[in-house]
């Protein structure tokens, strides 16, 4: 699809360097992308109660299936011997 948008100099020399694209039409299609990935994010929150989503938490399991992970790799090594 094509579509005229109307940007500012300003606009888009803020387009380019935030979204690290030296082609306008990269910049645009990069900056879409994220505010579309943003706002799906966004979407989850709102369903509040529904959906929980706690940063802490998820790194809490993160680090949890890590530390499970070392002990299985030493206990495999150590059996190894």
């Amino acid at each position: 699809m094509i579509a005229t948008i109307d940007l500012s100099s300003e606009e888009i020399e803020f387009l380019t360097v935030n979204t690290c694209q030296e082609d306008i039409g990269a910049a645009l299609r990069k900056a879409t992308d994220e505010y579309i990935r943003y706002r799906k994010r966004m979407n989850l929150v709102d369903y509040d109660g529904e959906v929980e989503f706690e940063e802490k938490r998820l790194v809490l399991m993160e680090d949890a299936e890590a530390e499970e992970q070392e002990k299985r790799s030493k206990v495999k090594d150590d059996r190894s011997l």
